[in-house]
């Protein structure tokens, strides 16, 4: 064993010597804050890997997302404005309508 068991088993027995030596403190009580301390490890644990699982989910959303962008195409012109010319803009600038 270790000095770092030794110490933590000494913490764990301080813990139950400070419930279990309290006249006021009932066997239950121990049994109901030990139950209680369990469960919020397990409670804080529980969100930990939620959070890490859908940072995970995101990053494999984006990494299929990113994979998907490099099959789609770019258009090679904008068809909807190939009429309109520089010469055109600059009428527009100077507050001529198009």
């Amino acid at each position: 064993m270790t000095d770092y068991d030794k110490q933590r088993k000494i913490r764990l027995q301080n813990a139950i010597d400070d419930y279990l030596q309290d006249d006021k403190v009932s066997p239950s009580t121990f049994y109901n804050d030990l139950r209680d301390c369990l469960e919020d490890i397990i409670t804080y644990h529980q969100t930990s890997k939620n959070r890490a699982q859908d940072a995970l989910e995101l990053i494999m959303n984006n990494q299929s997302n990113s994979a998907d962008t490099d099959k789609i195409t770019t258009p090679k012109s904008y068809e909807y404005a190939a009429h309109i010319t520089m010469e055109d803009i600059a009428k527009f600038q100077r507050g001529n309508s198009l």
